[in-house]
């Protein structure tokens, strides 16, 4: 063992790898009896990952507390902070840093380390419980965190995290699994469609229902807590469409955008009269016109586009009319704005070509 192991100081080196001139920290205390005490310096690193095993359900957030029983200094926990190492999500919590985190990554361990903070007094809500439940958002702002008190507390405002009042979100949480950090999602998905616009809860919406994970009579049972609050007659309009035959965001967006334009659809159409069982994503009712959301996800496979091509031809051999709309082009330039003016005159200009189609005009 080295004689930097042997008396407990363990250099921030060792650990961050390979930094210049970093001066040597004292990682563990001398005096633990905790065997990072008396480990080589290069087991810092697994005694860091041991740590976020021993916390995988709050996604691998630890307390300075927890850190301190396994033998580190609040002065090596700096060190590993400034050098890289790990980051604190909240104050007194720590994460080993990952260079290739994503913002529902470090969203979700923030939420984590800030209900620790609160010691237990708040639960997760709004698009952030959206994002411990694995549920896809899109215009919610990640850099803040939305907690709820369970119990008495008055709204509060906080650096990158927003706690609000006990309401009926947490009311049910009684019935829950014990220590449960969230609000249940049916409220999670109201409450986001509240704070960031109808198409956001449609999103979440659809993929808990596809998911298993919500009822449409429960949501109904519970957007009837949400009356008179402001913006919940369109949230409880958009929820109305939720569909769970969604294949992606980008479906639920379209479709909710069609809908916001009075066009009424029907999901996951399956084409009559053909040798294979084609769907559409969506059917504007009694045309022949499809309107289909190309998103990445259809065309990872480089097969894909051709089959694509020859799916649409055949259909299209039977009078109807196709309408692609991807990702960016159901937004306003720059901004999380459906841009409805453009898909109107996209699918007018189709149901005017169906229309001398159906009259068998070329």
């Amino acid at each position: 063992m080295s004689s930097t192991a042997a008396d407990g100081t363990l250099a921030l080196r060792a650990v961050a790898g390979q930094r210049g001139g970093v001066n040597a920290v004292p990682l563990v205390s001398t005096r633990s009896s905790h065997p990072a005490a008396r480990c080589p310096t290069g087991h810092v690193q697994d005694v860091l990952r041991q740590l976020a095993r021993l916390n995988s359900q709050r996604w691998d957030v630890w307390s300075a507390a927890e850190a301190m029983r396994f033998g580190f200094t609040p002065t090596g926990l700096a060190g590993l902070v400034r050098d890289g190492v790990v980051w604190r999500p909240a104050r007194g919590w720590y994460a080993v840093r990952e260079p290739d985190a994503h913002a529902r990554r470090l969203h979700g361990q923030r939420v984590h380390a800030l209900i620790g903070r609160h010691h237990g007094a708040v639960v997760a809500s709004h698009h952030s419980a959206l994002i411990l439940h694995g549920v896809p958002v899109h215009a919610a702002d990640l850099s803040v965190v939305h907690l709820t008190y369970t119990g008495r507390g008055s709204h509060r405002i906080g650096p990158g995290y927003v706690v609000h009042a006990a309401d009926c979100s947490v009311t049910e949480l009684g019935d829950r699994a014990p220590g449960s950090p969230t609000v249940p999602p049916e409220h999670a998905v109201i409450q986001t469609g509240l704070l960031w616009g109808p198409v956001e809860a449609v999103i979440a919406g659809d993929h808990l229902l596809r998911q298993g994970q919500l009822d449409g009579q429960e949501l109904e049972r519970v957007l009837a807590g949400y009356r008179g609050r402001a913006g919940v007659v369109p949230v409880a309009r958009a929820l109305g469409w939720a569909h769970a035959g969604a294949e992606s965001a980008g479906e639920s967006v379209l479709r909710c955008a069609m809908r916001l334009l009075d066009y009424r659809v029907t999901p996951q159409y399956v084409v009559p009269g053909l040798p294979y069982p084609f769907r559409l994503d969506l059917v504007v009712d009694g045309t022949r016109v499809a309107v289909e959301f190309d998103g990445r996800a259809k065309y990872q496979n480089p097969d894909e586009a051709p089959r694509q091509a020859w799916r649409q031809e055949l259909i299209e051999r039977h009078g109807w009319v196709f309408v692609r709309v991807r990702w960016h082009e159901l937004f306003l330039p720059g901004s999380t704005e459906l841009d409805l003016v453009t898909l109107r005159h996209r699918i007018e200009n189709a149901l005017g070509r169906a229309a001398l189609l159906a009259a068998g005009t070329p």
